[in-house]
């Protein structure tokens, strides 16, 4: 069943402004809200809980401290976030919708709210009711990050984009306490992690954390799903490349292709270990856009330490299928950007 929801009611974070130009903007043929959680420190990968989310490669982690501090290196974007958090450029909402604004009071009141601890007496068997205060640690120790932010497609270009809305720290059940809403930024701008003033870049490469088809809340486009619209402007179209998984040197040739998109049964001849008998096994091959579970996304996301401001980049997507063994299987990537 083809669901088309209503902007206004899921859209309150845009200001009208910017909600009326992704609206007119004939480029933009689908466009859809989702959230996903990532790890926020790059060199904090012991824990295998936190590298389930995504996998990330580090561009560039450089410190601007010139003294002599005995101290250990914190190179976790949430640490840049709590150190810049004070500015006036950032907005505090309690909720990722943007819509219940917080002061940065308030913030440091919600970290150190106290909390209430029933305890049992082992001799007595009563209750013992005790109030204990600064049961979180500071959100710049938080182990992930939880984002929200708009998908786009444009048809005639078959390309991708990703609009940042609203981050914030989560702890390591992915519990948070309050979104920040990102700045507005030239996402037009070339960004470059070599640049004196990006002194942190990671590329994240999503895994449980990629958004799934049923989850995207789509604002825009929705007449018809995003995948079959891709599947239908790239399947005959060669002049688009897509990389075939584990090869991204070349794009993938005409066969690989034709595997991907073409709709077939492979005959396959096995031996019976039994009896030695030649046996053939009906393969299907080729995929349909509703086989797509999820989109895995390559991101890039930097830290200007001039401008305390974050920057990020989708560079690739890669439609995924669920797989008999419970893994997801990328069957193309397509490039966003260079």
């Amino acid at each position: 069943m083809k669901r088309i929801l209503l902007p206004a009611l899921f859209f309150p974070c845009f200001v009208s402004a910017q909600y009326e130009a992704l609206l007119a903007d004939t480029s933009i043929t689908w466009a859809a809200v989702f959230e996903m959680v990532l790890p926020a420190d790059p060199l904090d990968g012991w824990k295998e809980e936190i590298r389930e989310w995504a996998k990330m490669s580090v561009l560039k982690l450089q410190s601007n401290d010139q003294t002599l501090s005995f101290y250990e290196a914190d190179h976790s974007f949430n640490r840049l976030l709590w150190e810049a958090s004070s500015q006036d450029k950032w907005k505090y909402f309690a909720d990722a919708g943007l819509t219940k604004p917080l002061t940065f009071l308030e913030i440091l009141n919600l970290i150190g709210a106290p909390d209430t601890i029933v305890d049992v007496d082992p001799e007595t068997f009563e209750e013992k009711i005790m109030i204990a205060r600064d049961v979180h640690c500071c959100p710049q120790w938080y182990p992930l990050m939880k984002t929200r932010s708009i998908l786009t497609y444009n048809n005639h270009a078959a390309t991708f984009d990703l609009i940042p809305l609203s981050i914030a720290p989560a702890e390591e059940d992915g519990n948070v306490f309050y979104w920040m809403k990102i700045p507005e930024y030239d996402t037009t701008a070339k960004i470059s992690f070599d640049a004196p003033e990006i002194n942190w870049a990671v590329r994240f490469v999503t895994q449980s954390s990629s958004p799934r088809i049923t989850d995207f809340q789509v604002i825009k486009g929705g007449e018809t799903p995003v995948m079959e619209r891709l599947f239908k402007r790239i399947a005959k179209d060669t002049t688009v490349a897509i990389y075939a998984y584990g090869n991204f040197e070349r794009p993938a040739s005409l066969d690989e292709r034709d595997n991907i998109f073409q709709l077939h049964t492979d005959t396959i001849l096995v031996i019976n270990p039994e009896t030695y008998e030649e046996e053939s096994n009906i393969v299907p091959g080729g995929y349909r856009p509703e086989d797509v579970i999820d989109i895995q996304l390559i991101e890039e996301w930097f830290w200007d330490y001039s401008k305390q401001l974050p920057f990020v980049r989708l560079r690739s997507i890669a439609p995924r299928i669920p797989e008999k063994s419970g893994w997801k299987r990328a069957i193309f990537y397509l490039k966003t950007g260079e």
